[in-house]
């Protein structure tokens, strides 16, 4: 079903958010194409996103400071949008390290609930700054990200590269994580 499916690609969604006939179902900027098993996040969203990181980017000057608050609520978005979007969770690491990137003499901890104090401050890196550029270029693509169900019933990203692609897939009757798909003739 559509929402075991949903549920499956982590997207938690109930049957009152969907918009869409029943193969092709939008839900939290997200079209989720049963019919083609393939998810991307929705021009919408896209634009919502890119508009976002436009003026974050725009208020920002690389190598100085930005509320903490404001690139966390950034990456949190961007953070549930990655899985969808091959190759973006990769960027994220460089605005993990930026959000916490906390003044030198602050005596704050990352993890500290002081730390999330609407006037705490980072330090925004040109390697964020890039990150934010380039998952920006990412998003315009607007690429699918194709799924599949698995031998046990749950269903899962494919994964990205040579061994993400069909004919890893066919050849070892599994994905890059492990889980078992069904190959025709196996």
């Amino acid at each position: 079903s559509v929402e075991r499916y949903l549920n499956e690609l982590t997207v938690p969604a109930k049957a009152d958010k969907w918009e869409g006939p029943d193969h092709a179902v939008e839900v939290l900027g997200l079209l989720v194409d049963m019919h083609h098993l393939r998810v991307r996040v929705t021009a919408k969203k896209v634009q919502a996103l890119v508009a976002r990181i436009d003026q974050f980017l725009s208020s920002a000057q690389v190598g100085g400071l930005v509320p903490r608050g404001e690139l966390a609520s950034l990456v949190g978005k961007l953070q549930f949008y990655a899985p969808f979007v091959q190759g973006v969770q990769s960027y994220l690491v460089d605005l993990y390290k930026s959000r916490d990137a906390l003044r030198a003499g602050s005596h704050l901890q990352p993890h500290e609930a002081k730390a999330w104090a609407p006037h705490v401050k980072v330090t925004f890196s040109a390697a964020a700054a890039r990150a934010l550029t380039t998952i920006r270029s990412m998003l315009l693509d607007r690429p699918y990200r194709h799924f599949y169900e698995t031998h046990s019933g749950g269903c899962a990203l494919w994964g990205e590269g040579e061994m993400g692609s069909h004919s890893f897939m066919e050849e070892h009757a599994r994905t890059l994580d492990g889980a078992d798909v069904e190959v025709e003739g196996q």
